[in-house]
């Protein structure tokens, strides 16, 4: 889970967030209005090392062939007595099987993708039984405080490999202390499913007592084959 530091007002959405970069990006605002031209370069061109949980870090190699090896270990024949080896001698040859267990891809994840002193942000991610690249993803949105929050908007960019398929929230308003007081549905296509992880770049925005409030965060704490 990754908490940003919020960007106060509502003019300093663009310059971390756009800025040049291999991005493809989905947004919905208030009813699935597509703010994608602004979304592409969101991360910009920065490396997309994860600072989520160890997992998503290196699940790349893990899930890719793994090799049994076989090895042979081989005991000559013996002399003994001076006498011809092929009279007494014994020969031996021993073998070593090395079983491989295939890693278990996760169907399932739960996570608090994000939350800061306002509200929480909750994942509930369930892989595809028919497409292994397919992760269909719940967003649920909580409130933390006794007054309203208004205008809640999620945009989502990922990198190349990553298809993104982003849907209309269920609202933008949170009452006091709401939980799940909005859900909002996504889902994303890794083409690199097995080599390369889920990382994604997320802009929230929102208002506090008529105040904008922005806030940008990385999300990479997914499971390696996720």
């Amino acid at each position: 889970m990754d908490t940003a530091a919020p960007n106060n007002g509502s003019g300093n959405a663009g310059g971390d967030m756009f800025g040049g970069g291999d991005l493809l990006a989905g947004t919905t605002a208030t009813g699935g209005e597509n703010a994608g031209g602004d979304l592409l370069s969101m991360m910009g061109g920065a490396a997309t090392t994860n600072t989520g949980m160890g997992a998503a870090t290196s699940g790349a190699g893990n899930m890719m062939g793994m090799n049994a090896g076989f090895g042979g270990a081989a005991v000559g024949n013996a002399g003994m007595g001076g006498l011809p080896t092929g009279d007494m001698g014994m020969g031996m040859s021993m073998g070593t099987t090395t079983t491989v267990t295939t890693p278990t891809v996760p169907t399932k994840h739960d996570m608090i993708a994000y939350q800061d002193p306002n509200l929480q942000i909750h994942y509930a991610c369930t892989k595809s039984e028919s497409d292994p690249s397919l992760t269909n993803i719940i967003a649920t949105f909580s409130s933390k405080i006794g007054s309203e929050i208004t205008g809640v908007s999620m945009q989502i960019a990922v990198k190349q490999y990553l298809k993104l398929g982003l849907q209309p929230p269920s609202g933008t308003t949170l009452a006091p202390n709401a939980q799940g007081g909005i859900i909002q549905n996504f889902s994303l296509t890794n083409a690199n499913q097995g080599e390369k992880p889920i990382v994604l770049r997320m802009k929230l925005s929102y208002n506090m007592a008529g105040n904008p409030q922005t806030f940008m965060a990385t999300i990479s704490d997914f499971p390696a084959g996720m």
